[in-house]
C-alpha cells in the first residue's frame, strides 16, 4: 500500500497543520482514493475557518493545542492505515467503508466526523483536561457555517445525484448539521467516560450509520425516518 512522505511531519502550529491535510488530499487524489477526500476537506476547510477567526477566542493558544493534537489522532490512524494496513479504532468501520465499491460521498464524510467527534475529540478533550467551554461553543458555529458548502461540494464533485436532491430538500440537510452539533456536545459531556466504552460506541453508530444508508429493504425503508432522529 501506498505512503504519505508527510506522515513523519509534525506540525508546531496550525498552518503547517493545514499544509499537510492539503498536502495528504493530494496524494489521495494522486492514488485514486477518493472517498478519503470528502471528510479530509471538510476538516480542513473547518479549521482553516478556525485559524482565521482565532483572534475572536477567549483563549487561542489552548484551542490550538488541541487542535494541533486533535489532527494528530487523525493521521496516526491514517498513518497506522496506508503504513500498515491496521484499521484502528475508532476508524475501523470509516476504513472498512473507504474501500467499499459502493460508498457514498455523503457517508464517506459522515464517518469520519463521527469517528473523529465522537471518539477522538471525547478521548482528547479529557485527555487536556480542556475546559475552554466558550471557544468550544464558538466552533460549533464555524463547523455550522462551513460544512453544508463542502457537502454541495462534494456531492456535485462526485456526481451523487441522490445526495443532491437531499441536500436541496428543505430542512433535512440543516437538521443533519445539528446533529453534528449535538454529537460535539456529547463528546464535551461525557468525556470521562472510558476510552474504550467511548471508541466501541463510536464504530457501532459507524455501522447503524452505513444500514442506514445501505438498507433497501422495504423494512429499511419504513424505519428509515425514525432510525434517523436516533443516529
Amino acid at each position: 500500500m501506498s505512503s504519505f512522505s508527510g506522515f513523519d511531519q509534525e506540525p508546531s502550529n496550525v498552518s503547517e497543520l493545514v499544509d499537510k491535510m492539503e498536502a495528504f488530499e493530494n496524494f489521495l487524489r494522486d492514488e485514486n482514493r477518493e472517498s478519503f477526500i470528502p471528510f479530509l476537506r471538510a476538516y480542513r476547510r473547518i479549521t482553516e475557518k478556525v485559524q482565521r477567526q482565532k483572534n475572536s477566542f477567549d483563549n487561542p493558544s489552548e484551542l490550538e493545542k488541541l487542535d494541533l493534537e486533535f489532527g494528530k489522532l487523525y493521521f496516526d490512524a491514517m498513518k497506522a492505515y496506508f503504513r500498515e494496513g491496521k484499521k484502528v479504532m475508532p476508524w475501523r468501520n470509516y476504513l472498512n467503508y473507504m474501500e467499499r465499491n459502493d460508498s457514498r460521498p455523503l457517508l464517506e464524510l459522515l464517518l469520519g466526523i463521527n469517528a473523529h467527534i465522537n471518539a477522538d475529540l471525547a478521548v482528547l478533550l479529557d485527555e487536556m483536561d480542556y475546559s475552554e467551554e466558550e471557544d468550544f461553543n464558538r466552533v460549533n458555529r464555524i463547523l455550522l457555517e462551513s460544512l453544508y458548502p463542502v457537502l454541495i461540494d462534494t456531492a456535485h464533485m462526485r456526481r451523487d445525484f441522490e445526495a443532491l436532491t437531499f441536500l436541496s430538500s428543505g430542512p433535512l440537510p440543516f437538521y443533519g448539521l445539528n446533529k453534528i452539533i449535538c454529537w460535539r456536545q456529547k463528546a464535551w459531556k461525557e468525556r470521562y467516560r472510558t476510552q474504550e466504552e467511548i471508541k466501541k460506541q463510536t464504530e457501532k453508530k459507524a455501522c447503524d450509520l452505513i444500514s442506514l444508508r445501505h438498507d433497501r429493504s422495504f423494512t429499511g425503508i419504513l424505519e428509515k425516518p425514525f432510525r434517523i432522529i436516533e443516529a
